[in-house]
């Protein structure tokens, strides 16, 4: 893979991860889009609250 090809790939990679987060807190609706999944006891301390 080329340089170019490997900078593409991560930053397409970073804009799948990125894009759903950035885009639901420029609605203000991040918590309503994105809700909590706790499987490993309770993260109440670090996750948002509904």
């Amino acid at each position: 893979m080329t340089p170019e090809e490997q900078r593409r790939y991560w930053l397409d990679t970073m804009l799948k991860i990125a894009d759903p987060v950035l885009l639901a807190l420029s609605q203000n609706k991040l918590k309503k889009t994105m809700p909590v999944e706790c499987g490993y006891g309770d993260r109440t301390s670090s996750a948002h609250h509904k």
